[in-house]
């Protein structure tokens, strides 16, 4: 097993499918078992976003809980926006993209 440093470069160079939100969210869950601090520094906001997925998107109006694509959008913009500003995922979001598989 690769320790968490090499296990999270290896993340980072294989990137998620995002045509794929369940993928995605996959993808955040593994990064945030690897490293959860720090991660403003790692561009994974500037590759998201380069990919559609941007912080707090499918917020207030733009939310639709019943459209499951919509929810996982939602769960990948608050990760976005904790990493944005603190450097790292929430424990109530990844519990939240828990519940969401």
């Amino acid at each position: 097993m690769l320790n968490r440093t090499k296990y999270f470069d290896e993340l980072m160079k294989i990137q998620p499918n995002f045509e794929n939100v369940e993928s995605v969210v996959s993808w955040i869950e593994e990064i945030a078992n690897c490293k959860n601090q720090g991660l403003n520094e790692s561009g994974i906001v500037e590759m998201f976003a380069k990919n559609g997925f941007v912080p707090n998107m499918n917020c207030e109006e733009d939310f639709e809980p019943e459209t499951r694509d919509n929810v996982g959008g939602w769960l990948i913009g608050q990760a976005l926006d904790g990493i944005q500003l603190t450097g790292h995922i929430s424990l109530d979001v990844l519990e939240f993209m828990g519940e969401w598989e």
